[in-house]
């Protein structure tokens, strides 16, 4: 009699409980974050010197990244359904015939064809100054600028457009967006003295005790500060749970041996929370894409990802591809313009040494200034923005490998 009443109360117990249990399940939260970092004007597919495709790097399926293949890849992650945010970190300016030839005008419609959700500003976005920045991108476009630790509102150019931060309702969840510009631009690039950038932490503190007024408990950063300062946020500034950021060039991933780190790469804050730090290298090469499981209170439980590498495996999408050949017609007088031969080809692996590309590029600029005088001429590594193919050479391959005014 006794077991028989025991086996009844426990009967009873578990069917209270049951609801709680089935209930918890429900109070995870899922969120996809697609991401994109440091596309330097590459608005078409490349080859792995940097330079546009030819029809034989086609042909051997040596092509990468470009508008297109990221919007098809986009737009087969939302097919997917779920929460999913698409973010950019920042340069999308200098690098290739695009940027040189058109400015912004090519980033801003591929940015709001892709609806991205919000992105923030790299140093380069300023090489041209402020009126280019404002007048060929940020004027019509439809994407939030995040830039916490940016004050513009002395320069007319571009005083209204961008803000520190914003909270969006993704599926019924708070969740807030925090951008960070690099500090150093003034020193980098060419903002003006009416553009003020202060200490990246400090804006970050600032933001999330602001996000979290608004209601936020989930924190995505975007930054363009660097893989090695966006772990040292991670590990100083309490409630962020994602920094999405660029600015480095850096590889994550679970599968390359050549990486810099996993992707994610899991910091811990100060209060001991996980925080999530991704970086998709450069040049949209790669789509990053993170799955990350938040709990009730907002913080990452688990997590999974992997760069997508966007080869020539991955289809192009058309309207997209319609577009970016149209400006591609606009760019033909300097891709016909041949200027010399090489026999063989130069890489611009210059950054970590002595390299032949940077050679010739120095050589080039003291034999410009001959005539000066000059008997030296130096040119750091960083400025060798691609590599030259073997055989002709034309205008548009220099100013890819140097876009530089």
């Amino acid at each position: 009699m006794r077991l028989s009443r025991f086996f009844c109360c426990l009967a009873a117990w578990l069917a209270l409980c049951a609801p709680l249990w089935a209930a918890a399940p429900d109070k995870l939260f899922h969120l996809t974050i697609l991401h994109t970092n440091d596309i330097h004007a590459h608005i078409d597919q490349f080859n792995d010197l940097g330079q546009s495709c030819s029809e034989e790097d086609i042909q051997k399926n040596a092509c990468f990244g470009g508008y297109p293949r990221i919007a098809s890849a986009v737009e087969a992650a939302r097919k997917k359904g779920g929460n999913v945010l698409l973010l950019d970190a920042g340069d999308q300016f200098t690098g290739t015939l695009f940027f040189n030839v058109l400015k912004g005008a090519p980033s801003q419609a591929c940015l709001n064809a892709l609806r991205y959700t919000a992105m923030t500003l790299g140093n380069h976005e300023f090489d041209d100054g402020p009126a280019v920045l404002a007048d060929t991108l940020l004027k019509g476009l439809n994407v939030p600028v995040l830039a916490a630790n940016m004050d513009a509102e002395r320069e007319p150019a571009l005083k209204g457009r961008t803000r520190p931060w914003m909270v969006l309702t993704v599926g019924g969840r708070k969740v807030g967006l925090v951008g960070l510009a690099n500090e150093h631009t003034p020193r980098m690039s060419s903002p003006g003295p009416d553009v003020a950038f202060s200490d990246s932490a400090q804006a970050l503190r600032k933001a999330v005790q602001e996000l979290s007024a608004q209601g936020a408990d989930i924190v995505v950063a975007v930054t363009h500060v660097g893989y090695d300062h966006d772990r040292k946020l991670a590990a100083s500034v309490d409630g962020v749970d994602v920094i999405v950021g660029g600015h480095s060039h850096t590889l994550l991933s679970n599968t390359d041996a050549k990486a810099a780190g996993p992707y994610p790469t899991v910091e811990q804050s100060p209060s001991g929370k996980p925080v999530l730090v991704v970086q998709a290298k450069a040049w949209g090469k790669y789509l990053g894409d993170l799955e990350v499981d938040f709990d009730a209170k907002g913080v990452p439980i688990a997590w999974r990802g992997e760069p997508l590498l966007l080869d020539g495996s991955r289809p192009q999408d058309p309207a997209m591809l319609a577009k970016v050949k149209a400006w591609e017609e606009e760019l033909k007088p300097y891709m016909s313009h041949v200027v010399g031969k090489l026999t063989d080809p130069l890489r611009p692996n210059c950054r970590g040494g002595e390299c032949a590309l940077g050679n010739v590029m120095a050589d080039a600029l003291r034999a410009a200034a001959k005539d000066q005088g000059v008997r030296a001429a130096f040119i750091n590594g960083g400025a060798a923005r691609a590599g030259l193919k073997a055989g002709d050479v034309n205008v548009g391959d220099l100013l890819t490998v140097y876009p530089f005014q």
